[in-house]
């Protein structure tokens, strides 16, 4: 009973570590889409062209300490909102279907999600680092562009890529630890009569086990 409270705990920390992944991803994704005000002192704006169609790009003055920035496009940054709040709402579900309900097939469920989140934030670091890449070369190839003592910076955009790439790591090792459970643990950790009722192990319907179907107790207290 204790390790499969130990494998429990373990799973559903699990879960936590994913919803948190997922809150992590959105909560960074929002600050790199606050407005700058910065902008509007050099009368910069990012919907229009020099600017439009080279985001995400942020870099500085003629020594201004702060930065101006012109976020992420709208299609990257909807896309790492959207994506991991919904994952991170199916998890938070399959702790109470998978651990309390104990509903085996969500589970597997659970593990298949995992893997599909995987894949969605592996083509979301793609996409993000391509961006980079792009805006990286447009602003080396136009320097006229920018005024005298203008300095490029990337390393801002760059962190988000190694937020998404450490959170596949995590979503990665997870997803083998539940098929891992699956196949190995969760027959016996899912019968067990005390945690989990089901007509298998109705004493009315017969014993558990071996000798399920051989008998069955009378309302007296009897047994035939």
């Amino acid at each position: 009973m204790a390790y499969k409270i130990l494998r429990f705990t373990i799973l559903i920390s699990s879960l936590v570590l994913l919803t948190l992944c997922c809150l992590t991803i959105i909560g960074y994704s929002i600050y790199q889409t606050l407005p700058n005000d910065k902008t509007d002192k050099y009368s910069i704006n990012c919907e229009k062209e020099p600017y439009e169609g080279h985001h995400p790009i942020r870099f500085y003055v003629d020594g201004d300490k702060e930065a101006l920035v012109c976020p992420w496009p709208a299609v990257n940054s909807s896309a790492r909102i959207i994506f991991p709040f919904f994952s991170g709402v199916f998890f938070i579900l399959s702790i109470y279907f998978s651990f309390y309900k104990k509903k085996k097939w969500f589970v597997w469920l659970t593990g298949a999600v995992i893997i599909l989140t995987v894949v969605i934030l592996f083509a979301l670091l793609i996409l993000d680092a391509n961006e980079i890449r792009l805006s990286s070369n447009w602003c080396k190839k136009n320097p006229t562009i920018f005024t005298d003592g203008i300095d490029c910076s990337y390393l801002f955009f760059i962190s988000m890529t190694f937020v998404e790439a450490a959170c596949i790591i995590i979503f990665t090792f997870i997803a083998a630890l539940f098929f891992y459970f699956g196949f190995k643990y969760m027959e016996d950790d899912f019968t067990n009569w005390d945690l989990d009722y089901n007509d298998e192990n109705d004493p009315y319907l017969g014993i558990s086990g071996a000798g399920a179907g051989a008998g069955y107790l009378t309302d007296d207290g009897g047994y035939h």
